[in-house]
């Protein structure tokens, strides 16, 4: 049976926003129904280090406090840091949901692999609030068939841009559209293919509708390498 590791929000990378526990239920529920044996850890060290019979990554964290009197300093979290490098450099898959843009701002290597990164003072999303989502059918299997749904959702707006990406979700704020989610296939150096999904909703337990459920499933089947189905 594949397994899945779901990282939640916890010292380092939790922040009083989200309620992490909550989601990370929801998101593991959904996987555990597509077959695969799910743990639910709190983003810590010794979880990162423990990565090797890991087949998808789920991360739905934040970027909480960073300095050393909080929980660490940075030399402490180094082992963690490869930990995470060696599940990408081996090919491991990484579904990224919303806040996990802010995750990992103390290691440049996380936004490059994502593809963009929430920055303070450039980012920014609308009040939360029930908002039509755009969908790009075109733009990737995953969203094959998908129409424009309806979500109450923050919209991440402005993230900085580190590796152009084709989304195949949007959102229109203040005459633009906006990515809100994408797919690659990231090329790393040894030679493997690590698959990245990141998707920017999910603020709440709220958030993961029948719509939204639907996509998750559709994201880490993709991730994964599993057929998408119907």
């Amino acid at each position: 049976m594949a397994k899945a590791v779901v990282l939640s929000g916890q010292g380092r990378y939790e922040d009083q926003w989200h309620d992490y526990a909550g989601t990370s239920h929801v998101v593991a529920k959904a996987l555990a129904a597509l077959g695969l044996e799910v743990a639910v850890h709190g983003l810590a060290r010794d979880v990162l280090t423990g990565l090797d019979a890991v087949d998808l990554l789920v991360v739905n964290s934040g970027g909480g406090r960073v300095d050393a009197d909080f929980d660490g300093d940075d030399a402490v979290w180094e082992p963690a840091r490869r930990g995470l490098a060696a599940h990408i450099a081996r090919g491991g898959p990484v579904l990224a949901l919303h806040s996990a843009a802010l995750t990992f701002r103390d290691n440049p290597a996380w936004a490059r692999f994502v593809g963009a990164q929430w920055v303070d003072g450039a980012s920014y999303h609308p009040p939360i609030s029930k908002a039509r989502i755009q969908a790009v059918p075109a733009a990737h299997p995953i969203a094959a068939g998908l129409a424009d749904f309806d979500t109450y959702d923050e919209r991440y707006t402005a993230l900085v841009i580190h590796r152009q990406p084709r989304p195949y979700l949007t959102h229109h704020h203040e005459g633009r559209s906006h990515p809100l989610a994408w797919a690659d296939e990231v090329a790393q150096p040894g030679g493997a293919v690590s698959r990245m999904v990141y998707n920017a909703l999910g603020h709440g337990v709220e958030s993961y509708g029948a719509d939204r459920l639907r996509l998750l499933e559709r994201e880490a089947r993709w991730a994964l390498g599993w057929p998408l189905g119907s």
